[in-house]
């Protein structure tokens, strides 16, 4: 084969491979954070990686109320990650999850 010939050819079979894995749902790009939120049953199982409003959805947190509770800017990105928080404001993992579990309660 021609080294172009070649290169288009690996191209393509990649492209097919992950096509064919994503299409048969063997393979998912997508975050599964959304999914994960959804099931657990506990602040205490909160990660860093999940995004912040999913985790507060999942214990049906006031997403205002919980920006408040840990001073953070209302207009902060729904997308953020809790690890993302704490890189940029400095709340950590375990005081967000003290924070979903305090508002949880009442």
């Amino acid at each position: 084969l021609k080294p172009l010939a070649a290169g288009v050819l690996g191209v393509v079979l990649f492209l097919g491979i992950v096509g064919a894995a994503q299409v048969s749902g063997q393979w998912n790009a997508k975050s599964p954070s959304y999914r994960v939120a959804a099931q657990i049953t506990d602040p205490s199982e909160i990660k860093g990686w999940m995004k912040w409003s999913e985790a507060a959805a999942a214990f049906n947190v006031d997403e205002k109320q919980l920006l408040a509770e840990l001073g953070l800017p209302e207009q902060l990105d729904r997308n953020r990650t809790v690890k993302d928080i704490r890189g940029e404001f400095g709340v950590s993992e375990e005081k967000f999850r003290q924070a979903v579990a305090k508002l949880r309660k009442q």
